[in-house]
């Protein structure tokens, strides 16, 4: 509500700087008695007037109350800081509307109690507008300010009332002794438990905090939850927390496991503001992962891990957390850093790993719970991809590993979020944020793929194995991954694809990408069927584009034809690294062919959904475009079994009849040309019911019809060929 003119005019900021000034005398009197409570009780033990263990235990308190009080101390500073901002900016923008009034009046304009500006003796409408101007801006500046300043003031004193300490629960000293019985090995009662998990419980975040946390925003939570989670985790340590985490799975709390697991995560995330490990995990991480000995005559080299048991058990007890809590988190970042220096060990002939300390822990078992807590951190993930050091010497380890049947799915949801995330929802900035990041880590994916083709291809120590026989649920989480940036590979820009983030890998190092993931026959459907779905909708998309002899868009065509030799490229150079005989790689390639086939009958998943495509008007989900999709996949097997000039270019007619169609407003045109091509609703028939009894004529005619319409209107269809061809021959075979 704006104020009058008269309560502006009594108005008294001047005594915000006295409220400012009391405010900072209670914040140093309350400095004083922090540092006082703890000095007084310490000079007790230094002069020898009390010391005894209960002297400790007062010093420890006081010590932990100080802290908490300074903390208050500060927060009132900010309070006294906000009143005398306020000062500042309200005494300021009063001042100046008091004198645009004076100045009105003494024009001869007249202002009212509400503000509004009259003409009183002045004839001139301008000028009477002038001061109508100037006196509204005068008044907002000072509604502005005192906003603003009230805003000022309540943030800061709900951050100080965040600093008080919760009626109920435990307070982090209490949580610090509790932690004590735990390390030295005593078991809770069923009271201390029940008292743990309704504390556990409380600090929680809740519905609106977890909303904040998956939109990537920092979350404010009480003084005495900050406490108690530093206390709680620091003095419990690894070991004290996989110990009370097993008490309470032996007791048959599971939720009590997961309770426990999300305050370690709220105590290391970057969410809540305390930004690091708790003292006793960092203490555990920070130690080596490995050490080097050499036994024996003659020598072996022997490769130790200390403590694999309580690391083990460690991941398990941490993974029973929920993984929205576990992102952008260095425990998850630890463990899957560790699982990678892991993985790269290589036990030869002359060398070994040694598991100490490992009870009933195996060397794959630590692997596979390594990676199945710590890569549930999107954000460690992306950081790990992205960085060149990183993604060689702990990520590309873990592709490598033989793993166990339980082991490949852990590495595989690494990466299942990609996919998810490729394209953004419109301009939404949390979309697009997450939009970027997976095309980022899918960037990053790729240049590991291509750049260590070989070593994928053909995995050291192995026997010769490729990735794809090796780890199949792996390479196919890779495709998956991948897949959604095939367009951007071959120079298709963002605003086309609706991706964001991915950088130029280019078509002359796709192909290496593609042959390393076809390794595995789905992930090479995947991929296939992926790439079918793109080259159909630029044929379709270039059809609806009003290309002209004079504007041929052929950068759709160039685009295609790259995307078809990138297929036919990266199977070829695969089949190469087999030492197969001519038959059994002709039949891998229908295999991988099948497979795709299969993936456009059963999923949407490749469907565009963004950039022109939408734009067209195709019915994306209509049977006649997955009809298209189908006939693409056919056309490009062909390319593949025979290299010479693609002459089979009734699928890219068809693709283009649905672009004209859409063009003309979802149905055919008109002319009795078309006629024998349409539904009873004017639409397009599927290609079975075109080729019908006599399916070379019936084709021929169709690709007549096709073309003629297209010449007719201006667009340049042998150019577009002419480019696709010669695009798909640049790629390097």
């Amino acid at each position: 509500m704006t104020p009058r003119q008269t309560s502006v005019a009594r108005w008294q900021p001047q005594h915000l700087g006295g409220t400012a000034d009391a405010i900072d005398g209670a914040q140093r009197r309350l400095v004083a008695i922090a540092r006082a409570v703890h000095r007084d009780v310490s000079l007790m033990r230094d002069h020898d007037y009390w010391v005894s263990d209960a002297q400790v235990a007062a010093e420890e308190r006081a010590e932990f109350e100080s802290r908490r009080m300074l903390r208050c101390a500060e927060g009132v500073e900010t309070v006294g800081a906000a009143y005398r901002s306020a000062l500042g900016s309200i005494g300021a923008a009063r001042t100046h509307l008091l004198d645009t009034v004076a100045a009105a009046h003494a024009a001869g304009a007249s202002v009212g109690d509400d503000w509004q500006v009259a003409a009183g003796s002045v004839d001139d409408p301008q000028e009477v507008d002038y001061w109508r101007w100037r006196v509204g801006q005068a008044v907002t500046a000072l509604t502005d300010a005192d906003a603003e300043a009230a805003q000022a003031v309540r943030n800061a004193l709900d951050a100080l009332r965040a600093l008080v300490p919760d009626a109920l629960g435990m307070s982090g000293l209490e949580a610090r002794e509790l932690a004590v019985k735990i390390t030295g090995g005593t078991q809770l009662s069923a009271v201390d438990i029940d008292n743990l998990l309704r504390d556990l419980r409380g600090i929680q975040p809740t519905v609106e905090q977890l909303e904040a946390l998956a939109r990537g925003e920092q979350i404010v939570m009480s003084q005495a939850t900050l406490d108690y989670v530093r206390e709680l985790y620091g003095t419990l340590g690894v070991d004290g927390f996989v110990k009370l985490s097993e008490q309470l799975g032996t007791e048959g709390s599971a939720d009590g496991q997961r309770l426990l697991a999300n305050g370690l995560a709220l105590a290391a995330g970057p969410e809540t503001g305390l930004g690091g490990m708790p003292a006793g995990v960092a203490e555990f991480f920070e130690k080596p992962g490995t050490t080097n000995v050499v036994v024996g005559n003659p020598p072996v080299f022997l490769t130790a891990v200390p403590d694999s048991g309580l690391l083990d058990r460690f991941a398990q007890s941490y993974g029973a957390g929920d993984a929205a809590l576990q992102q952008d988190n260095p425990i998850n970042r630890a463990l899957l850093e560790r699982a990678g220096e892991l993985a790269a060990l290589d036990p030869g002939p002359r060398s070994a790993i040694e598991l100490r300390d490992a009870g009933s822990t195996t060397f794959d078992g630590l692997l596979e719970h390594l990676v199945a807590a710590g890569g549930r951190d999107q954000e460690s993930v992306h950081e790990m991809v992205v960085d060149p050091g990183s993604r060689e010497e702990r990520i590309l380890p873990l592709l490598q590993h033989d793993w166990s049947d339980s082991g490949e799915p852990a590495v595989a949801r690494m990466f299942e979020w990609i996919a998810d995330d490729a394209t953004a929802t419109g301009d939404d900035p949390v979309s697009v944020e997450r939009a970027t990041r997976a095309g980022e880590t899918a960037f990053g994916l790729s240049q590991l793929l291509s750049g260590h083709h070989a070593e994928l291809l053909d995995v050291p120590g192995s026997d010769g194995k490729s990735i794809g026989e090796l780890n199949p649920a792996v390479t196919q989480g890779l495709a998956k991954a991948v897949a959604p940036y095939l367009a951007d590979m071959v120079g298709v820009p963002g605003e086309e694809t609706g991706t964001h983030g991915y950088g130029a890998l280019g078509f002359r190092n796709a192909p290496l990408l593609y042959a390393v993931l076809s390794s595995d026959v789905d992930a090479a459907g995947h991929l296939t069927a992926q790439a079918s779905t793109s080259v159909a909708s630029l044929e379709q998309v270039w059809a609806t584009s009003g290309a002209t002899n004079t504007d041929s868009r052929i950068h759709y065509g160039v685009w295609a034809g790259r995307l078809a030799g990138v297929v036919e490229t990266g199977l070829a150079l695969e089949l190469e690294n087999r030492r197969n005989d001519a038959e059994d790689a002709l039949d891998r390639r229908g295999l991988v062919f099948d497979s795709a086939k299969a993936a456009l009958y059963g999923s949407a998943s490749f469907v565009p959904v963004a950039g022109p495509f939408l734009a067209t008007g195709i019915d994306v989900a209509s049977p006649s475009v997955r009809d298209a999709y189908l006939s693409t996949a056919d056309r490009i097997e062909s390319m593949t079994a025979n290299a010479s000039t693609d002459t089979s270019r009734t699928a890219s007619y068809y693709n283009m009849a649905l672009g004209a169609q859409a063009a003309n407003g979802g149905h055919l045109p008109m002319d009795a040309g078309w006629d024998d091509y349409r539904t009873a609703d004017g639409s397009l028939l599927s290609s079975a019911a075109i080729e019908a009894d006599d399916r070379d004529t019936r084709l021929a005619e169709f690709n007549t019809q096709v073309r003629d319409t297209l010449v007719s209107s201006g667009m340049p269809i042998d150019a577009f060929f002419s480019e696709f061809e010669s695009a798909r021959q640049e790629v390097p075979r």
